[in-house]
């Protein structure tokens, strides 16, 4: 239940910086999403490099699900969802 909460936010935080469904998130998008939970640009943008897997300057939804599971279940310290809220 608490995973599919925590994912059921994730999806909403990714269509609220994605107005046109385009299914991408940019860095100035992730920014201000980010931003509102106090995450400064400097932060927010070392955490969209780590998330950004393929490296395309845009993040997926998939890829912004798998940063948010890492973030609250991986115990690897270097996994790139652990970057998702910035230090």
């Amino acid at each position: 239940m608490l995973r599919r909460t925590i994912l059921d936010a994730a999806e909403a935080c990714f269509r609220a910086g994605d107005p046109t469904a385009s299914g991408l998130l940019s860095l100035p998008a992730y920014q201000k999403i980010m931003a509102v939970i106090g995450v400064d640009a400097g932060q927010a943008a070392a955490a969209f490099a780590r998330i950004d897997g393929d490296g395309d300057a845009f993040i997926t939804n998939d890829e912004l699900i798998a940063a948010v599971t890492d973030f609250y279940t991986s115990t690897e310290p270097d996994a790139p969802g652990n970057a998702f809220y910035g230090r």
